[in-house]
């Protein structure tokens, strides 16, 4: 399954709390669900916003090395946005870069 099937999925849950429908007759679409006919609670939005966050974390506990590109890869998501997560995760106390950028690695300083 591409990206794009897994990006589609996360924002239809995000906006209508309920998966997409995806049908393949004599062409392909997608079905995304208008409205919520039940509220997701703030606590499973945080949740799925956060879901690319976490696993950058966690990936970089495996592999400390390991590229933005590769992350991006493993992950499908663009390297933007891993970009925008390894911004954050040093904001937050959570990693800090030792070394060069082209040999250095990646030090996990909260496992949270």
């Amino acid at each position: 399954m591409g990206s794009g099937f897994v990006k589609i999925t996360k924002n239809s849950y995000l906006y209508s709390g309920k998966p997409p429908i995806f049908e393949d007759k004599e062409m392909f679409r997608v079905i995304i669900p208008l409205l919520r006919d039940e509220k997701l609670d703030e606590k499973d939005l945080i949740n799925l916003a956060n879901d690319t966050l976490n696993d950058t974390l966690n990936l970089l506990k495996i592999n400390p090395s390991i590229r933005q590109k590769d992350i991006a890869i493993k992950l499908r998501v663009s390297e933007v946005t891993i970009k925008r997560n390894i911004k954050e995760l040093k904001e937050k106390g959570y990693i800090k870069r030792e070394g060069s950028k082209k040999t250095g690695h990646w030090k996990v300083l909260k496992n949270d």
